[in-house]
């Protein structure tokens, strides 16, 4: 149903190679590459900040929550609130060969670069991530 944040329903577009498990919810302006796993309890919400992108060989751990905020209100697009990647506008861009760790947290905007790792249960709120890892321990 359109809502002012959603002026057009959307259905997610998940490759046929993708494993996503009957206890996660993927909605909405989604975009699931190849290859990826997606765990029990996770979930990813293209409804509000749209559109959500996870990269080819990609790994989403139970529990995770990627989602983002509004990108649209009423009729008009909230630039703020997106991330721009070769030229397309998302809310959250996850790179390829990435691995969302258990409860870890993607809020968009944000964008993750390929070959990151993202430890438990980290929240990860920033426009332009390009690191290797996030994680919510320090190392040693």
């Amino acid at each position: 149903m359109p809502a002012t944040f959603n002026p057009h329903v959307t259905v997610p577009t998940i490759a046929a190679s993708a494993c996503i498990h009957p206890l996660a919810a993927v909605i909405g302006s989604v975009t699931i590459g190849e290859s990826i796993f997606i765990a029990p309890g996770a979930s990813v919400r293209g409804d509000e900040g749209q559109n959500i992108y996870v990269g080819d060989h990609s790994n989403v751990q139970d529990g995770v929550v990627i989602h983002g905020l509004e990108t649209f209100e009423g009729d008009h697009e909230l630039p703020e609130n997106e991330v721009q990647v070769s030229c397309k506008t998302y809310s959250v861009y996850i790179g390829k060969r990435v691995s969302l760790a258990h409860h870890s947290q993607v809020h968009g905007p944000a964008r993750i670069g390929d070959d990151t790792f993202v430890g438990m249960q980290p929240s990860c709120f920033e426009p332009n991530s390009a690191t290797t890892s996030w994680s919510s321990r320090a190392r040693n």
